[in-house]
């Protein structure tokens, strides 16, 4: 009868298992720093007249494997999405395109995130 053998599955284990035990603490370490670069971005781009609305950018801590970057600025959602033009209580059919700090942050972020998260991966298992 003939048999194969297999070679490294108690290091495999072994090295699962501690990766197991460093994964929450990496885990929130890489999104508090990717929050940070987040919101270090949204702010660069977010456009300036007092600098409230570029001050305003924050960033949460990590709570169940996530975190909030955000803008409590009463106007900031507006900056973003765009508006409606008002004046003197009247609408006036006109629109402000929104700026899009929080989006392009993002999308300009997304690629260096998808990196910076296979490094953490690949330093947990070599």
């Amino acid at each position: 009868m003939m048999g194969i053998e297999f070679q490294g599955f108690d290091e495999l284990e072994k090295k699962l298992a501690e990766a197991e035990k460093k994964l929450p603490g990496a885990r929130d370490k890489f999104l508090m720093q990717e929050g940070e670069l987040l919101r270090g971005k949204a702010a660069e781009l977010s456009p300036v007249d007092t600098g409230r609305l570029r001050m305003g950018w924050k960033r949460s801590d990590v709570h169940g494997g996530r975190v909030e970057v955000y803008d409590n600025v009463s106007y900031a959602a507006h900056q973003e999405y765009g508006h409606r033009v008002k004046v003197h209580g009247k609408y006036t059919g006109k629109f402000v395109p929104g700026r899009h700090m929080l989006r392009d942050a993002l999308n300009e972020k997304k690629e260096r995130f998808q990196e910076d998260a296979r490094d953490i991966l690949e330093g947990m298992f070599s």
